[in-house]
């Protein structure tokens, strides 16, 4: 099978690396837009093409895989392209966000999404559900992995922030909150109630300048009441630094989605978030959500009271994705692609609802 894979952000680029990797192992021609992270983090073993002659060589593909991103449309131009040639494609869900926008501009053959919450919030947001298939999530399935590998937490509490680039992204204007915001209050609370020798990390968004990162704390923890001992977590060291963890805390990252599968005391903050962007964190057992414009103190207080537990069992459902998504693949190559080409994509949508 001739597979093209496309992607440009970090976190859909890894959610399709996984894929491409056992695709090869199968020995599978795969084909990649040298692109993104997608090529900062791919094989030299796969055939790498720049956008002009990958969108020509994804037209004779039996599937593209795709990814999206916030504002990289590079891999959705290619399987556009591809698709209007006749070629199915299979768009990977890295996140539980944006289900509808995803499919603005292209409909695809296949839909995968990690497990039945981002099914069913998929579904209520517009997707049709005959494109939908619950495939668990390939990058997750390395938790289990690194969990054997890296070292736990100590008895020393330890605490880990996860930075975004919220604002660039529009979501103070979209969803009521921005990294400044949170970053701010976050600080302010742990200032008033973490307990003295508290160990603070902080891990910038791949997307995210650091050295403003590291500017926003130097000025926040210049005049606390007492001495904060933080550090910028290297990029390297990011896996490291999450299994080390005691508690984790950040907006929507799915970093905080790997800690609550692994058992570690999690806080999301997205104050006043507006009701369209309500996170899927809402709702999961010991993922704690602030919600409010409310003071963080109470969150960080509860947060940090809170002790680790066993890893959760819905880890164990991404082991299996990178197989479940390439069967997938296989299954959709066979099918003829449909002819969407004279129809807006959510038209087509709407009709299967």
């Amino acid at each position: 099978m001739n597979i093209m894979f496309a992607a440009g952000d970090v976190g859909g680029a890894r959610a399709i690396l996984p894929v491409a990797q056992l695709a090869h192992a199968h020995s599978h021609d795969v084909t990649c837009l040298a692109h993104g992270t997608l090529l900062h983090e791919g094989s030299a073993d796969w055939r790498w093409l720049d956008y002009s002659d990958a969108v020509e060589v994804s037209r004779h593909s039996d599937i593209v895989i795709y990814a999206t991103s916030v504002n990289d449309y590079k891999a959705v131009e290619l399987a556009r392209a591809a698709q209007l040639a006749g070629v199915p494609c299979l768009h990977v869900l890295d996140n539980w966000s944006s289900y509808r926008e995803r499919i603005q501009t292209l409909l695809p053959q296949g839909y995968a999404v990690m497990d039945e919450l981002a099914f069913n919030e998929a579904v209520s947001a517009g997707v049709p559900d005959n494109i939908l298939h619950v495939t668990g999530h390939p990058d997750l399935a390395k938790l289990a992995i690194e969990g054997s590998l890296l070292p736990g937490p100590t008895d020393n509490l330890s605490l880990l922030f996860v930075s975004e680039p919220a604002a660039n992204d529009g979501r103070l204007e979209q969803a009521g909150y921005d990294e400044s915001l949170v970053t701010q209050r976050f600080i302010a609370a742990l200032d008033s109630m973490a307990p003295e020798n508290t160990t603070l990390r902080v891990v910038p968004h791949p997307r995210e300048n650091r050295g403003v990162v590291e500017e926003r704390m130097v000025s926040l923890c210049a005049n606390l009441t007492k001495p904060l001992s933080w550090s910028i977590v290297d990029a390297k060291d990011v896996r490291k630094s999450l299994h080390s963890a005691t508690h984790v805390v950040g907006m929507s990252s799915i970093l905080l989605y790997e800690s609550w599968l692994l058992g570690l005391p999690t806080l999301s903050l997205q104050p006043q978030v507006k009701q369209a962007f309500k996170s899927s964190f809402v709702g999961r057992a010991r993922l704690l959500v602030h919600e409010t414009n409310d003071d963080f103190c109470s969150s960080v207080s509860h947060w940090l009271s809170m002790r680790s537990d066993k890893k959760n069992q819905d880890l164990f459902q991404h082991k299996n994705a990178a197989i479940s998504i390439l069967k997938l693949a296989e299954q959709l190559s066979k099918v003829p692609s449909q002819d969407v080409s004279n129809l807006h994509p959510l038209q087509h949508a709407r009709s299967h609802r």
